[in-house]
């Protein structure tokens, strides 16, 4: 602290107060005993003594002093509980996972789906409808792959979906059903950009026909559930050929107000 005296040359001095605490200041005689009188409410040309031990009986409630052995090992990290989410693909066990189920019955589904932490479990996990997740997959694209009716895109309404088998059957979903099921981004590290969300599985899912331009994965600006909308109604017809733009949408855009530091979005909306 600096405290000036207009009638006085500042000069610099060591002060204690009734905690016990070294206090350097520099300023006037007339300043150290108005801030004596201020602090303490009592004399000013009387200091306190210090407590040779200050706050050891200051609250004798107080519990002791934990010792520290310097040569005591750290305790063990807690133990991890059970997976919540599996943070991969957004909308997947939102859209796809009991789509037609009672609420009860959906959120059973997707709670045994999003602990399964062993992605080679991923497909053939047994959710607590009996199905596989692969088969419940399969069964709910049929739901969204009717979305597109009346739409401009190539085979609107049912049988446009990625690498669909024609002929309707247990079959017919078989690829879309094992892409999505591996619930994970999909990155090319050797691109340096990455600005289409879903490109590798685009090209997937074109029999290999729509090159990537992008590294994959996902940034906070991806408009990530009208990509996976336009995919799950109309397969890879449903975005654009050039920049890979969305044809279908929940009329939602993405975030706008990103950051480069945590949390990195705005608001929710």
């Amino acid at each position: 602290m600096r405290l000036r005296d207009r009638s006085a040359a500042p000069i610099s001095i060591a002060t204690t107060i009734a905690t016990g605490v070294s206090v350097p200041m520099a300023t006037s005689a007339l300043a150290i005993l108005a801030l004596l009188a201020g602090c303490g409410g009592g004399n000013p040309n009387q200091m306190e003594p210090v407590d040779a031990a200050p706050g050891a009986d200051a609250d004798s409630d107080a519990p002791p002093p934990i010792p520290i052995d310097a040569n005591e090992e750290p305790p063990p990290p807690p133990t991890l509980g059970v997976q919540l989410d599996r943070a991969g693909r957004p909308g997947v066990g939102t859209l796809l996972l009991g789509t037609l189920a009672a609420p009860s019955v959906q959120a059973d589904i997707q709670a045994t789906y999003e602990a399964a932490a062993d992605p080679a479990t991923w497909r053939t996990l047994v959710l607590p409808n009996g199905a596989t997740v692969e088969r419940e997959l399969s069964n709910n694209l049929a739901v969204f792959d009717g979305l597109d009716k009346n739409r401009a895109v190539t085979g609107a309404g049912c049988g446009n979906a990625m690498r669909y088998i024609n002929l309707p059957g247990a079959t017919s979903y078989q690829f879309s059903a094992r892409l999505f099921a591996d619930d994970q981004l999909l990155v090319d590290t050797q691109l340096s950009t990455c600005g289409i969300y879903f490109d590798l599985e685009l090209f997937q899912g074109s029999s290999n026909t729509l090159f990537p331009t992008t590294c994959g994965g996902r940034t906070p600006i991806h408009d990530v559930f009208d990509m996976t909308y336009s995919v799950l109604a109309a397969g890879t017809f449903g975005v654009e050929i050039n920049g890979r733009v969305p044809r279908l949408g929940d009329d939602v855009g993405p975030h706008a107000d990103v950051t480069t530091t945590f949390p990195f979005l705005g608001a929710p909306r």
